[in-house]
């Protein structure tokens, strides 16, 4: 069911308009605007907009050092999700218990995405087949309408995961639903 959501994970090795300034990460700078599916996603022009790969929106900061791993900022619309499903936040734990090697959830809570409810939780693992170090990562996930939910992935080594993590938490928050 978060089969789509996971993948995303294992993509991320994988590899608008111009606005005026916002302020990210408390520095104000210019931002650009780009439309996803039913989504509009604004980002510092210091991120790259990958555009759609396997039906996810990537987003990469230009100034990260990539060693193994590219940090990045991923958006996937998936499908089959009733709206009021209680169920969902425990499923999506237990998928990434059993997707992801030593798993470890270092926070949850409730969340709005454009002033639709979701949730967050931010997590660390290992995804050997690709990436033998640990990663962390921070998913954010919200409904949609006609069954449709959105995730929202950033994720990075364990190592950069702070360094890029304000701005991508800016970007995540800001993401506005046609």
């Amino acid at each position: 069911m978060f089969k789509l959501a996971f993948l995303s994970l294992s993509l991320v090795l994988l590899l608008g308009l111009f606005n005026p300034a916002v302020s990210f990460a408390g520095e104000e700078q210019d931002f650009l605007e780009i439309e996803f599916e039913e989504i509009v996603v604004f980002h510092p022009n210091d991120w790259l907009g990958h555009g759609e790969l396997n039906d996810v929106f990537y987003l990469f900061p230009l100034d990260a050092e990539y060693e193994d791993f590219m940090v990045n900022i991923n958006f996937i619309i998936e499908h089959g999700r009733e709206n009021d499903d209680l169920d969902f936040w425990e499923e999506l734990i237990i998928d990434l218990e059993e997707t992801i090697k030593n798993f470890n959830l270092q926070e949850k809570e409730e969340v709005k995405i454009d002033g639709l409810p979701g949730y967050k939780i931010i997590s660390t693992g290992y995804l050997p087949e690709i990436f033998p170090d640990k990663i962390k990562w921070v998913q954010v996930v919200t409904f949609l309408e006609d069954e449709k939910f959105l995730v929202i992935t950033y994720t990075a080594s364990k190592k950069t995961f702070p360094e890029f993590k304000d701005d991508a938490l800016e970007i995540i928050f800001q993401t506005k639903v046609n």
